[in-house]
């Protein structure tokens, strides 16, 4: 009798702890549709105020923009992915076939071979020394675009009120993550 209650009161406590878990996932996808909306009105903002012609901002995104190239070109390259780049590719068309002919089923099945595959290739990748150097100097040209943006977005009312909501659910999405 004591073992049941004892398996029941886990089971109970794992059954809650998982719909938590569960709750706290769909806030965080909640907020992050939010984020992404709002990210949006922010480039609509920006081209519509032609911020996007500031000299130091087109430098960084072009900046941005070859050292981007330059790791997908790096990593395309490489010879220790090129089996993991077969098998992402053929899921690839598969997805794209399956979802040509309507067939759900096996565009499903594609599409988990699809993220199979990526995850692969994204964890093989992450091992390789000179991709890593690359990866960040796009990472670090990429981030002062966003940070410049950021900056020319805060000269204005409409701006500066969207990136101040935009870092608010950042910091909400930070806190919501702590609990899973």
């Amino acid at each position: 009798m004591m073992i049941t209650r004892l398996i029941l009161t886990v089971f109970l406590g794992s059954f809650f702890i998982s719909a938590a878990v569960s709750g706290v996932k769909d806030e965080v996808r909640e907020v992050a549709r939010e984020k992404s909306k709002l990210s949006r009105q922010v480039g609509k903002l920006f081209r519509e105020l032609k911020l996007n012609e500031n000299e130091g901002y087109a430098a960084l995104e072009k900046n941005a923009f070859e050292a981007s190239q330059l790791f997908t070109k790096t990593r395309k390259a490489h010879p220790a992915l090129k089996e993991a780049y077969a098998k992402s590719d053929a899921a690839q068309s598969r997805m794209v076939k399956a979802s040509l002919a309507r067939d759900k089923e096996a565009k499903k099945i594609a599409m988990d071979d699809y993220t199979t595959a990526r995850m692969e290739l994204e964890s093989s990748a992450k091992k390789i020394p000179e991709l890593t150097e690359v990866k960040t100097k796009a990472i670090e040209a990429n981030e002062a675009v966003q940070e410049k943006k950021k900056e020319l977005l805060a000269t204005t009312p409409e701006g500066s009120a969207l990136i101040g909501q935009i870092n608010a659910l950042e910091e909400k999405i930070i806190e919501l993550r702590k609990k899973l």
